[in-house]
């Protein structure tokens, strides 16, 4: 969960929720979104939300056939569609790109299920995304009727991993988060490059291709 960057937005009435996803879906420069609720009710609310903005989704939950599910996941997993809405927590790994981003419309509600702890929930929904390892972001959206469950979350999560769970406030101005993923990717590329370089024709391994002066500049107007 290191590489995992898990960031939170306070939502203070009901027609805030639609409006902050899209906000967030029109904003952030990522290839891929899973969204998650809680039934499936809530799925076609999202659903009905992108749909009537255009947006290229799909959506799946447990009352469809597993023929139109795979489809769903397939069509997600070649670039046809960018954002799938779920309820469900799948056996299938269905790998995001490295490029990707996880909404929590809805947090996790163990509530009738004592198979998980809320903590179990949260991570499995990113482990079924075969997201682990990779980097990338995860958007939980809090509400009155749930902040008690993400205290539970954060609370669990430190004492079954032994590491401090963290999670920020999102910042207002989302490109600062754009810009915090493209330098993200620039350190990626600048520490390959180092791996890979040898002899007098190969890159200066002491270079660091992360120094750049526009993103040097960028970064302090902030």
């Amino acid at each position: 969960m290191q590489s995992i960057r898990n960031y939170q937005i306070e939502i203070k009435k009901d027609e805030d929720q639609a409006k902050t996803l899209l906000n967030l879906i029109t904003t952030l420069n990522f290839s891929q979104y899973k969204i998650f609720c809680n039934s499936k009710e809530s799925v076609f609310q999202v659903a009905e939300t992108l749909k009537d903005k255009d947006l290229p989704y799909g959506f799946a939950h447990s009352e469809m056939e597993s023929e139109e599910r795979d489809e769903v996941f397939n069509k997600y997993r070649r670039g046809e569609i960018k954002i799938v809405v779920t309820c469900d927590y799948y056996k299938k790994q269905y790998a995001l790109n490295k490029d990707f981003c996880i909404i929590n419309y809805e947090l996790p509600d163990s509530s009738g299920n004592s198979k998980y702890t809320l903590s179990g929930y949260y991570t499995l929904r990113i482990k079924s995304s075969g997201s682990l390892g990779n980097k990338g972001l995860v958007v939980n959206f809090i509400t009155e009727d749930n902040r008690e469950n993400m205290e539970q979350i954060k609370e669990s999560f430190s004492k079954e991993h032994e590491e401090k769970f963290e999670i920020k406030d999102m910042p207002e101005d989302l490109n600062l988060i754009n810009l915090e993923m493209k330098l993200s990717k620039y350190k990626s590329m600048s520490a390959n490059m180092k791996k890979t370089a040898s002899g007098p024709t190969g890159f200066d391994k002491s270079r660091d291709f992360t120094d750049k002066p526009w993103l040097k500049k960028k970064l302090n107007s902030y």
